[in-house]
């Protein structure tokens, strides 16, 4: 995992958490605690699909330079 995938996912945890916070706090609980662990696993779902997009680019480039 890259150095931005590592952020995004504590950073993924940290909002988790003030998410829960904020929970306790509000008649909608259920629902903000619901949406912390979903928005994190949409955010680190759409990166590591973004990095296999980059990994499938560079292979593609590599069978075109070693075709010439």
């Amino acid at each position: 995992m890259s150095d931005w995938g590592k952020f995004l996912l504590v950073f993924g945890i940290i909002f988790g958490i003030v998410l829960v916070f904020l929970a306790i706090q509000s008649p909608y609980s259920f629902l903000i605690a619901m949406a912390g662990p979903v928005v994190g696993f949409i955010i680190v779902f759409a990166w590591k699909q973004r990095d296999e997009k980059k990994k499938i680019e560079d292979r593609m480039k590599k069978n075109d330079s070693s075709m010439k």
